[in-house]
């Protein structure tokens, strides 16, 4: 996925829209050796990491805590909507953002902040019903067509009023990465991909995101702004409002060489999922602030130990300061870089261009320790038995977040708080959420 992020989309993208594959690139050389590094960097870990899982034991704690059961066709569908629903009502009654810009998550009643724990975003794995050979259900079945686009529709809507496109498409990018995974170890011929049905769905899909999809996403960028404090009914209402108006994001080259620049395709969602132009931006801040910053070190250390749960911060006697969530990482080293800049947007950078300004070159030193226990974090998600592969619904559920740790991000802060937080919280809740869930009366177990 590092690859198609990086190297593979941006080729395809580029040539769709007759560019040059160096468009808008500040620094070329640097940033294309910068791709290569990292990606031998990675493969090099990830084989290590190979080797060293054979020798823990965690995948089998999970196997003999029932980690691998499968869930039948009720028992998903449940899982599904109730996540649905519980994700509708607090967008759309608290809205993402609270009016300091953090997310509202701590805001909303407690019982349903239990069940976004332990349903989290299951409703984007809907297309997964399509995906038999996974093995994930019970017994054989046959989709439900008009409930999973309905399904896929009420995201959609519900994903606008978040004012993040990455919401919005929530559904069908899971869906995507799945296939990915999917065909790879159960690959189709191409007559089961090009059907007359597939064909006519592929179209109106291409119609769709790059016809009215981008003048949906100039509304929410138009949005952005505003969101903080507002209800998910206020926001989407206003991005309707804003569809259209006109600017000249179309024709936008950063003419100001210092300010931070994104650009890089005309198709938005293209845009955001071709990571290069986010790379070349991070290099170029970061040669501005100079490799091994201290100030950028003091930043990450503030904002790992944020990351603790508060009953740790408060036996360290460590101050809560909510202002740290209102930036980024990349935010403060685009602070750093352009005089005046202030903190805020919550950009996201890559793990060169942060890296170099972290620690230097000695930042390939550091992602050893940090990829190897990632990777056999997720190792431990997938079971290998008689030269097959059992994917968990834990992975299942999860697939988007694994895909991302090879995009752009809130890199560093990101991975450590994964490592010592996210990671065993996310398998406590899924744990308790198939106790749970087998005992829901009223469906066919």
């Amino acid at each position: 996925m590092y690859t198609a992020f990086f190297m593979l989309l941006p080729t395809i993208a580029t040539l769709i829209e007759f560019k040059p594959l160096i468009y808008n690139l500040r620094d070329p050389f640097q940033t294309f050796t910068q791709l290569l590094i990292l990606q031998a960097a990675l493969i090099t870990i990830h084989l290590k990491t190979g080797k060293l899982s054979r020798r823990f034991v965690l995948k089998k704690h999970l196997y003999k805590m029932g980690f691998f059961n499968k869930l039948s066709y009720q028992e998903l569908w449940a899982t599904i909507l109730i996540s649905l629903v519980s994700y509708i009502y607090i967008i759309l009654s608290y809205g993402l953002y609270n009016e300091n810009g953090e997310n509202s998550a701590s805001d909303i009643p407690i019982l349903l902040r239990i069940i976004g724990f332990i349903m989290g975003s299951a409703y984007s794995i809907v297309l997964i019903f399509y995906m038999k050979k996974f093995d994930v259900i019970k017994r054989q079945y046959e989709p439900n067509n008009k409930l999973i686009i309905l399904v896929v529709v009420m995201v959609f809507v519900t994903g606008l009023a978040t004012n993040m496109r990455t919401d919005a498409i929530s559904c069908f990018s899971a869906g995507l990465f799945l296939f990915v995974v999917y065909d790879l170890f159960y690959p189709l011929n191409l007559k089961q991909i090009f059907t007359v049905k597939n064909i006519l769905i592929y179209g109106f899909m291409a119609y769709f995101f790059t016809g009215p999809f981008m003048d949906i996403s100039k509304a929410m960028l138009l949005s952005r702004g505003d969101r903080n404090g507002k209800s998910g009914i206020e926001v989407l209402t206003e991005t309707m409002s804003n569809i259209n108006i006109k600017d000249d994001t179309d024709n936008y080259l950063n003419k100001n060489t210092l300010n931070w620049d994104e650009e890089y395709l005309s198709n938005h969602i293209l845009n955001r999922f071709c990571s290069l132009k986010i790379l070349d931006e991070t290099l170029f801040h970061a040669d501005r602030v100079g490799f091994n910053n201290p100030i950028m070190r003091e930043t990450l250390h503030e904002k790992v130990i944020d990351s603790f749960p508060g009953i740790i911060k408060k036996l360290l006697k460590v101050e809560d300061d909510k202002t740290l969530r209102q930036y980024s990482l990349t935010d403060k080293l685009y602070s750093l870089s352009v005089s005046g800049a202030g903190l805020g947007g919550v950009k996201i950078g890559t793990l060169q261009g942060l890296g170099l300004s972290l620690w230097g070159w000695g930042y390939l030193l550091v992602l050893i320790p940090i990829y190897l226990v990632l990777f056999y974090l997720l190792d431990a998600t997938v079971l290998f038995y008689k030269g097959r592969i059992k994917f968990s619904l834990f992975f299942i559920f999860n697939v988007s977040t694994f895909v991302y740790w090879f995009s752009d991000g809130h890199y560093y802060q990101w991975e450590f708080r994964w490592i010592f937080r996210t990671y065993w919280e996310s398998l406590f809740f899924f744990i308790l959420f198939l106790f749970i869930i087998k005992r829901i009366p009223f469906i066919k177990h």
